[in-house]
C-alpha cells in the first residue's frame, strides 16, 4: 500500500500577506486536497508564529508537505536563512 501523498502547490497565490496563503488552503480544501508545498517565503510569513500557523492548517484540514528553499549566491546568507527556519519546520514536520 502506497503513502504517497498528493499535494498542490499554493505559492502561486501569492505569498506577501498571510491571507493569501488562508485563502490557499481553503480554496484546495474545497477541492479534496489535504496537503500543500510553498516555498521560503511562507515560512518567512510564518516563522515567528508557529501557533497560528497550525491553527491556519488545522481550520482547514491541509498541511504542508515540503517548503523549497533556494540558493541566493551566498553561503553564509542561504545558511542562515535555513538555520533561522529549523524550529519552523521541525515544529511543521
Amino acid at each position: 500500500m502506497s503513502n504517497a501523498k498528493l499535494a498542490y502547490a499554493i505559492w502561486t497565490w501569492g505569498l506577501k500577506e498571510k491571507s493569501q496563503m488562508v485563502t490557499a488552503l481553503k480554496d484546495i480544501g474545497e477541492i479534496g486536497y489535504r496537503y500543500f508545498e510553498s516555498v521560503a517565503t511562507a515560512v518567512d510569513l510564518f516563522r515567528d508564529d508557529v501557533e497560528e500557523f497550525k491553527d491556519i492548517v488545522n481550520e482547514y484540514q491541509v498541511f504542508p508537505v515540503s517548503f523549497y528553499f533556494w540558493l541566493r549566491g551566498n553561503l553564509q546568507e542561504d545558511v542562515e536563512t535555513i538555520k533561522k527556519s529549523m524550529d519552523f519546520l521541525a515544529a511543521n514536520n
